[in-house]
C-alpha cells in the first residue's frame, strides 16, 4: 500500500487509539498502526487476560485462509511476514472428510473436490508470536485491562470516547471477541448484535498427546487427519496434526481437537466440579454411544483420548446490525471487528480469518487517511471519523455476515435422515459433474478454484 506523504516533527502529537482485545485481529490492527510512517497514531492495546497465551484459548490450529493471509499480509512488516510464510507457509491444511458418526461412512473428502478453498495450517499460538512482538517493543500491550463503562465526551467537533478504565481516546477498536464479560462494548455500545444461542451447547476438548498415544486414535481420524460430522440438531468436528514449535520445526508430539455441538443439556455432562475430565470425557463417550447411536470405535474414543482441558459453553452467533451509529456524531469514533460483532459458529472455521481480514481493510483506511501528522488530535473531526467508520462497515458488513450466514447453514445440513443424505449426495455428484448446488455450495464454503498465496 502507499501511505500519503506527510511531514511530522521528532516528538508529532498522536491520535490516540485503544484497542480492545489481544486477539489475533486486535494484534494485527496494533501492529500496522504501529508502523505507520509518519508516526500519527499513540496506540495501546488492553486485553482482560493476565497472560498472552494460554492452552485452552490459544493452542489449537488455525485454517489460514486467504482472507487471514491478506491480513497479515497487511498488518505485519515485511521482515516478520516474511519470517512467518517461510516457517509456515508451506504447511497445506487438509480439508477435513465429512463422515457418518454412526457407522464411520465417509461420504465426502472435502480435500478432493477443486472447489474447496485450500489453506494452510498455523497454530494459534504461533501466529500470536509473531504478532505480539511490536507491541510488546513499543510497550503497547497492557494485561489485566476489563472495560466496565463507554461514554462519549463532547468536545465539540472533536469528541473523545473515555473508557473506565482509561483516559479519553479519540477512536477505539474493539476486538474483545463474542465470548468477553459483561463488559463487552458490544452491550455497552448498545449494539447487541451478538447473541448467545439458545437452547445450544459445545463441549470440547484439546491438548497435546505423544506418539503413542497418538497410534491409539482411531485409523479413519489417522487417514484423514480431521472428520466433520452433520447430523442436524448434533454437529462436531475433531483433528489431530504434528505439533511444530513457533518456527515450524518438527516435534515428536501431536495436537488433538475435538468439538460436540449439540442441545443445552449436553453441556451438563461436563458439570461437577468435583469430577476430574476422565469422569467428564467418559459421561460424554457414553452419551455419544447410548443416545446418538455413534459407533463406539471413533468419536467416543477420540473423546475418551482427548480428555485435557475440557470446556462447556453456549455457541454465538450475530446479525447484521442497522444504523446503530446514526443520531450519536461520536459513534464513529468506535468500532468492530472480529468476533465482537460478527460472532459465527465454528463448522466454517473463518471466524479468525474474516476477524484478520477486518484488521487489514480497517488500517488500510487509518493509513490512507488524510490524518494531519502535526497535530491529528485534533483534525479528526466527528464527522470525518464516522465517514471512516461506515466505508469500514460497507466492506465488512455484506463479506463477514455472509460467512456468518453460511456458518449457520452448514450446521443445518443432517446426513443421518434420508433427505439430508440425498441432498449431500446429488450435491456431490452435481460438483463432480461440473454443475453446482448453489445453496450447499456457499453453506460448505465452496466457490471458483483459487490458489492459495501465502
Amino acid at each position: 500500500m502507499t501511505y500519503p506523504a506527510t511531514n511530522f516533527t521528532s516528538n508529532p502529537p498522536r491520535l490516540r487509539v485503544l484497542i480492545v482485545g489481544a486477539g489475533l485481529s486486535g494484534l494485527c490492527i496494533a501492529n500496522s498502526l504501529l508502523r505507520d510512517p509518519a508516526q500519527r497514531f499513540d496506540v495501546s492495546v488492553f486485553e482482560r487476560d493476565t497472560v498472552a497465551f494460554d492452552s485452552e484459548r490459544g493452542g489449537y490450529q488455525i485454517r489460514l485462509g486467504q482472507d487471514g493471509i491478506t491480513g497479515l499480509k497487511t498488518c505485519l512488516s515485511p521482515e516478520t511476514y516474511l519470517e512467518l510464510s517461510q516457517a509456515w507457509g508451506q504447511e497445506l491444511s487438509r480439508a477435513p472428510a465429512i463422515f457418518q458418526p454412526t457407522d464411520g461412512t465417509i461420504l465426502a473428502k472435502l480435500a478432493e473436490l477443486k472447489l474447496y478453498p485450500q489453506s494452510r495450517a498455523v497454530p494459534r499460538t504461533a501466529l500470536k508470536e509473531y504478532l505480539v512482538r511490536l507491541p510488546m517493543e513499543r510497550g503497547a500491550l497492557h494485561f489485566g485491562r476489563r472495560v466496565d463503562s463507554l461514554v462519549y465526551q463532547d468536545n465539540g467537533d472533536v469528541s473523545e470516547v473515555v473508557l473506565k478504565f482509561e483516559d479519553g481516546s479519540k477512536i477505539v477498536i474493539a476486538a474483545d471477541g463474542s465470548r468477553s464479560k459483561a463488559s463487552s462494548l458490544n452491550r455497552l455500545a448498545g449494539l447487541n448484535n451478538v447473541k448467545l444461542l439458545a437452547g445450544t451447547a459445545v463441549c470440547q476438548g484439546r491438548g497435546k498427546i505423544d506418539a503413542s498415544t497418538r497410534a491409539k486414535l482411531p485409523k479413519i481420524l489417522l487417514d484423514n487427519g480431521s472428520l466433520l460430522y452433520l447430523s442436524g440438531e448434533t454437529t462436531g468436528f475433531c483433528a489431530v496434526y504434528e505439533l511444530k514449535d513457533a518456527r515450524g520445526n518438527p516435534t515428536e508430539d501431536s495436537f488433538l481437537f475435538w468439538g460436540h455441538n449439540g442441545p443445552e443439556k449436553i453441556a451438563d455432562l461436563f458439570a461437577g466440579t468435583d469430577d476430574d475430565d476422565d469422569t467428564k470425557a467418559g459421561r460424554m463417550a457414553e452419551h455419544m454411544v447410548r443416545d446418538l447411536g455413534f459407533d463406539p470405535q471413533i468419536l467416543p474414543e477420540v473423546v475418551r483420548i482427548g480428555n485435557r482441558n475440557l470446556k462447556a459453553g453456549q455457541l454465538s452467533s450475530s446479525t447484521t446490525p442497522h444504523d446503530w451509529r446514526e443520531g450519536v456524531a461520536q459513534r464513529g469514533r468506535l468500532i468492530f471487528i472480529g468476533d465482537s460483532i460478527h460472532a459465527m459458529t465454528p463448522s466454517r472455521g473463518q471466524g479468525a480469518n474474516q476477524a484478520m481480514r477486518d484488521a487489514a481493510e480497517l488500517s488500510n483506511l487509518l493509513l490512507g487517511n488524510s490524518i494531519d501528522a502535526e497535530s491529528p488530535r485534533t483534525r479528526l473531526t466527528d464527522k470525518d471519523a464516522l465517514a471512516l467508520a461506515k466505508k469500514f462497515d460497507e466492506e465488512m458488513y455484506p463479506r463477514a455476515f455472509g460467512w456468518v450466514k453460511a456458518s449457520e447453514t452448514a450446521g443445518n445440513v443432517d446426513t443421518t435422515t434420508w433427505s439430508g443424505y440425498l441432498k449431500m449426495s446429488l450435491f456431490l455428484n452435481a460438483v463432480r459433474l461440473g454443475g453446482l448446488a448453489v445453496t450447499l455450495r456457499d453453506s460448505l464454503g465452496l466457490g471458483t478454484s483459487k490458489t492459495l498465496t501465502f
